[in-house]
């Protein structure tokens, strides 16, 4: 049986030692050095397993902390879970964060101003659409400091046909209140057609602010998509369209919230 690990892939670098300190930086290039990167001691990529038990990271986000602590949340498909690990390369830290049902599908990653990890991801009840798993809902997971706190919102029990959708892609960001702002593409699959959406949420407390179309019409809308959020903490988000135009070419797009 095919099975997945999932690998952890850095750029490391050896600097010399500059008046008494040691730099470690890029491969490619260090602040204020040369932009080929020449004053720079083997230059390399360093590969290590993270987790490689069962079928683990169909799906992972990532996020980095100004002290160099690496946050990953991804799927275990052998387990139907979602996993969370956090270290540094040789020393990890791993663990189940939901398993009720079909969870961690599409995960995306933030962190707040204490390090924390948000991360919102697709749950499912069922593999039933050409070996995916048919959505039904979106789900949002918060680090409290001693707990994982669960919620979840645009749930499909109001969509036509609930048990044929699938998700492509989820962001997440927070703002300065530390409130989290969402992303996400979910796709309905035809027949008689197949038609995606773009969508956007957002939580302050307990209040749940929700946008189920921003844009969207062929079946990959979504696919590719980010989120940002500007100075005045509005959304700034940026996906692919496949409106099946001409010969199939996707166009990128952006909205913002004015």
């Amino acid at each position: 049986m095919h099975t997945r690990r999932l690998i952890l892939v850095l750029a490391l670098a050896v600097l010399p030692i500059i008046g008494g300190a040691v730099f470690a930086g890029h491969a490619h290039a260090r602040p204020g050095g040369p932009p080929d990167g020449s004053d720079l001691l083997f230059p390399y990529w360093h590969s290590e397993i993270v987790d490689s038990e069962g079928d683990v990271g169909s799906s992972v986000a990532l996020a980095v902390t100004a002290n160099g602590e690496i946050h990953l949340a991804y799927y275990d498909a052998t387990n139907s879970a979602l996993k969370y690990a956090h270290g540094k390369p040789g020393n990890w830290q791993i663990e189940t964060v939901d398993d009720t049902g079909i969870a961690g599908l599409c995960p995306a990653l933030a962190l707040d101003a204490a390090g924390r990890p948000h991360i919102t991801y697709a749950t499912a009840a069922e593999i039933s659409i050409g070996g995916s798993s048919s959505v039904n809902a979106q789900r949002y997971a918060r680090w409290t400091g001693t707990v994982w706190e669960l919620s979840s919102f645009d749930g499909v029990e109001s969509e036509p046909e609930p048990g044929r959708y699938v998700c492509l892609r989820s962001a997440i960001a927070l703002d300065d209140g530390g409130s989290p702002h969402f992303a996400y593409s979910r796709t309905f699959w035809g027949p008689p057609k197949s038609i995606g959406s773009v969508r956007y949420a957002r939580r302050d407390g307990d209040v749940w602010d929700i946008v189920p179309r921003i844009d969207g019409f062929g079946p990959y809308a979504g696919a590719g998509l980010d989120l940002l959020l500007d100075e005045g903490g509005r959304p700034q988000i940026a996906y692919v369209n496949d409106a099946w135009t001409y010969a199939g070419a996707p166009e990128v797009k952006v909205s913002a919230l004015s």
